[in-house]
Parts: C-alpha cells; sequence; structure tokens
C-alpha cells in the first residue's frame, strides 16, 4: 500500500479549502472521501464531511462518520437543488469545528455542480473558501465497459449514461479509480481514450482500496484551486429523464437471532448477494447495492456496483452478535424502485428463514427521484 498520508507544507493555500467529489454510483466515492479525510487527520489538519443522497438511512454516510470527522447529511435532494441545506451545513459545521477542509460528497447521480456548486459557493456559504479543483471519480472497469462494451449485461441506457458522460465533461480532475483491477494494457487505453475526450482535465489513476495514486490525487486537490474553462451544456428535461429511470431504496430493519447469535458478515453477503441476483435475472442495471448490518460487535458491509460482478464484503464484522443488530439497505439500479423492493423482500424471507432471523422493519422506501430543480445556476463563468 502507498503512503497517502502528507504534510500541510507540501502545499499551499491549504486552509479553507471546499473540495467537492463527484462521480457515479458505485465509483467508489465513500471510500475516497474517507481516505482523503484520514489524510488530512494525519497531517494534523481538520476535515469536515458532508454526505447527500435523495433518500435517508445512508450507509455511506454510517461509513464517513467512522472517519470520526465532523459530519453533515444533507437528504432529500442533491446538493444543487438543496443548495440552502448545503449552506446550512457549513455554516454549523464552520461553528463548531472551524475545519480546515470541507469535503462534499454529492448524490451519484448528479452532474452540473460547477454552475449549480462551485461558482455560487459565495451565495451558498457567505465565508470565504478556496475552492478545490471539481473532481469526479470514476470507476474504472465501469469506464472500460462504457467504451468498448460490457462483458455482461446490456449496461445503462443512453438516457442514464448522458448524465455519466456529463459528470465527466465538467471534471476538472478525473480520479481513475479502481485501477488495481485492470490490466496495464486497459489502463493505458483507458488514459489515451480520456485524453482524446476530455482534453486538459488531469487524469489520476488510484486505487482508493490499497492507496495507489491517491497522495498524488490528494496533492492535487489541496495544492491547486478551480478554475474552470466554462459550465457544460446541459439539456435539464434530458438529464431528468435519466434520473427518472433509476430507482432508489432504503430500508432499515432490526434483526435479531432466535438462537446462536448473528455473524454479521454471513448475513450482509449472502443478503447482498440474493438481492443482486434477483435484480440481474429481472435484467436491471445495478449502479450501487449495500447491505450494512452492525452493533455492539461493529458492522459488516457487503457491496455490489455492477451486474456481473458478485457482491463482496468491503468491510469485516470482528465479533459474532449475539444480541439485536440493524440492517441498512440502500440499492440504486436502472429500473421500477417497486422491482428492487420485491427483489429485496424475497432476499430478506430467504435469509430469515435460513438463519433463523426475528426482523422488524423500522422504515422503506422506494422512488424515483424528482426533476432537478437547482437553488443557483451560473450560466457562464465570465457571469
Amino acid at each position: 500500500m502507498q503512503n497517502t498520508n502528507f504534510s500541510p507544507g507540501e502545499h499551499k493555500g491549504s486552509h479553507r479549502r471546499f473540495a467537492l467529489i463527484g462521480g457515479f454510483l458505485g465509483a467508489g466515492k465513500t471510500t475516497a472521501v474517507g481516505a482523503f479525510a484520514n489524510a488530512l487527520l494525519d497531517a494534523g489538519m481538520r476535515p469536515a464531511l458532508i454526505t447527500n443522497d435523495q433518500g435517508e438511512g445512508l450507509i455511506d454516510s454510517q461509513a464517513a462518520a467512522a472517519s470520526g470527522a465532523p459530519m453533515k447529511e444533507i437528504t432529500g435532494g442533491c446538493f444543487c437543488c438543496r443548495a440552502d441545506a448545503l449552506g446550512a451545513a457549513l455554516a454549523e459545521l464552520d461553528e463548531e469545528s472551524r475545519p480546515d477542509v470541507f469535503l462534499a460528497e454529492p448524490v451519484g447521480s448528479c452532474t452540473d455542480l460547477v454552475a449549480t456548486v462551485l461558482l455560487p459557493l459565495r451565495e451558498i456559504f457567505a465565508e470565504p473558501v478556496t475552492i478545490a479543483p471539481m473532481a469526479v471519480v470514476v470507476d474504472s472497469i465501469r469506464l472500460w465497459d462504457h467504451y468498448f462494451g460490457p462483458a455482461r449485461g446490456r449496461g445503462f441506457s443512453k438516457e442514464v449514461r448522458y448524465i455519466y458522460e456529463k459528470q465527466l465533461e465538467e471534471a476538472e480532475i478525473i480520479a481513475l479509480n479502481k485501477v488495481d483491477l485492470l490490466s496495464e494494457a486497459k489502463l493505458a487505453k483507458l488514459e489515451k481514450r480520456l485524453a482524446a475526450g476530455y482534453p486538459g482535465r488531469e487524469v489520476i489513476p488510484v486505487s482508493a482500496r490499497n492507496g495507489d495514486g491517491m497522495k498524488r490525487w490528494f496533492l492535487a486537490m489541496m495544492g491547486k484551486s478551480s478554475s474552470p474553462a466554462d459550465v457544460i451544456d446541459l439539456d435539464y428535461a434530458r438529464y431528468g429523464a435519466g434520473e427518472a429511470l433509476l430507482g432508489w431504496y432504503n430500508a432499515r430493519i432490526s434483526a435479531e437471532a432466535k438462537a446462536g447469535g448473528i455473524d454479521a458478515n454471513r448475513v450482509a453477503l449472502e443478503l447482498a448477494s440474493g438481492i443482486q441476483r434477483i435484480l440481474e435475472d429481472s435484467h436491471a442495471e445495478i449502479a450501487h447495492l449495500k447491505v450494512s448490518i452492525g452493533g455492539g460487535g461493529g458492522f459488516a458491509v457487503a457491496n455490489a456496483v455492477r451486474n456481473g460482478n458478485g457482491a463482496s464484503l468491503s468491510r469485516r464484522a470482528a465479533e459474532r452478535h449475539e444480541s439485536a443488530v440493524e440492517i441498512l439497505i440502500n440499492v440504486r439500479a436502472e429500473c421500477d424502485p417497486d422491482l428492487i423492493a420485491d427483489g429485496v423482500g424475497i432476499a430478506i424471507g430467504s435469509v430469515r428463514e435460513a438463519l433463523a432471523l426475528a426482523l422488524d422493519w423500522r422504515g422503506e422506501s422506494a422512488f424515483k427521484p424528482g426533476q432537478p430543480n437547482p437553488t443557483y445556476r451560473v450560466g457562464s463563468v465570465a457571469s
């Protein structure tokens, strides 16, 4: 693993910095933001995190909180549509902890962030901050399939791909994540394709999982300031149509073993695998599927980020749980949200029966995102 730590003396203008780290669902943003926060803490700096989603009960917020950095969560819409809530979160964090760096992670289906967040930031947040380059984290395997054909499955529709492409277009830094899963030849081909399609962007190959390239990316975010050539040309009707094709699902469930305790690692993986299998059989394209199970013995997280790639544990619980645990389920896929709800119900039923669990449903929501309607939007850099 490479050392991702850096010293404040290695860069200038580090204090009072706002870093917006976007990217599509399943790209690995939360892992990357957590690593960034830990590197700042190790360097003696004070980060603060702001997470964002259309719904509530977020596993990513749970994971972000594990860094120990101050955090606020904005739900019920993306940063651009809830800019006033973003401003309030920034002000509260500023008053409570006076952070050196704000790390903000927007909804994975959101784009046009330069025009709706970065450029209007002076209006959103009254205090002066230095703005880091707009960063977009990209799953290199997803990007390979996007350019050169998916290895399995149909991939996203052209309407959803439109959002994906616009995210790349507005990036100043493209953090090409999960490169540890690519061959050198494929990585070189991807870098060449990005250089041709998005000239002027800094492409940094990274692996948030093992630390490769992360120090270079962090230094670029801390040592440079945002200077976009212009805002992207975005068709909001087409953008909204792409979001409307995505199903959002969140659930919160209490579980208790009737005898013998609960192996959170096993339950998380079996549940995620069951949901994934049902959705793939229904020809839904998975973007983000996470299952978290935890309690007094820590929590386990299983996730899947694309079709054809089996669910895996991204976090292990250290101990077997002898008492009740909480199950969080977050799914984002291109399909009707009711299909996700039905699939989760079937998978939960199978796990409950196999492991003799008593379940208590505490909350469930299945919906499609609404039409994006930004609070602020700057028409051009010049304006």
